[in-house]
Formats: C-alpha cells, structure tokens, sequence
C-alpha cells in the first residue's frame, strides 16, 4: 500500500510540470495558461479560451483584429500520455 500511495504521489506531481504553456495573443494583451492546448474564438469585442475539453477558461475585452495562440511544452521529443507510464492498477484514477 506504501508503494501505491508514493507512486500515485509521484505521478500526481509529475503530471502538475508536464502542463503546457499556451500563449493567447491579442492586440491589448497577452495571456498565457498552463493547460495542454487552448482554442480561442473573437467576435470582434470579446475574447472566449477555452481548454482542450471545450472548458472555457477565460474570457476578455478586446477590441483589434489580430488575436492568435500557440502552446508549447518546451520539450521536442513529442506529446506526452501519462497513461503510458502508469501500471494498470492506477489507470482508471486519470481516466486511462
């Protein structure tokens, strides 16, 4: 049980750094997230993100044409699945 409970730790802390950095750019500012992607709609006023799942995360004022997005993790070896790494006993936990 010990070992469960360290390796759920371990996988629990490691995931909170293999977030992504998203970058939302519009002309009045620039706003970044720690989530895996984000994608963003304008009306022409107001700015909507949302996460990977279609959860909005945010949304603000903004009044210019050009607003764009970018995620990076820093990492170039590819995505990263957690699921992958995990023994079977824990994946239902994430959802695997």
């Amino acid at each position: 049980m010990k070992t469960k409970l360290l390796t759920l730790l371990a996988v629990v802390a490691f995931t909170t750094f293999v977030k992504a950095d998203c970058t939302v750019t519009t002309d009045c500012e620039t706003r970044t997230y720690q989530v895996d992607s984000v994608s963003v709609s304008y009306d022409g006023a107001t700015v909507t993100v949302k996460d990977g799942n279609g959860v909005v995360i945010d949304s603000f004022s903004c009044e210019g044409d050009n607003v764009s997005s970018s995620c990076s993790t820093g990492d170039t070896g590819g995505d990263f699945n957690i699921c992958d790494h995990l023994p079977d006993s824990l994946k239902p936990l994430f959802g695997c």
